[in-house]
């Protein structure tokens, strides 16, 4: 077994609920989540609460 590091590469979640509060507290919890795990987000990629978004390149 080598004695390397393992790096995993996390990219483009997508989080819902039926309505804009409940939006929000998803992206909330995700948020709070990555931030005790110090995984870093792009800010400039977050987008959100929405009701139309592009992800993954489909609307």
């Amino acid at each position: 077994m080598s004695s390397g590091k393992l790096i995993h590469y996390l990219d483009d979640f997508l989080g819902g609920d039926k309505s804009e509060l409940g939006c929000r507290k998803v992206m909330d919890s995700f948020i709070n989540c990555m931030h005790e795990l110090n995984v870093p987000l792009a800010t400039q990629k977050t987008e959100g609460p929405t009701e139309i978004i592009v992800f993954l390149g489909l609307e």
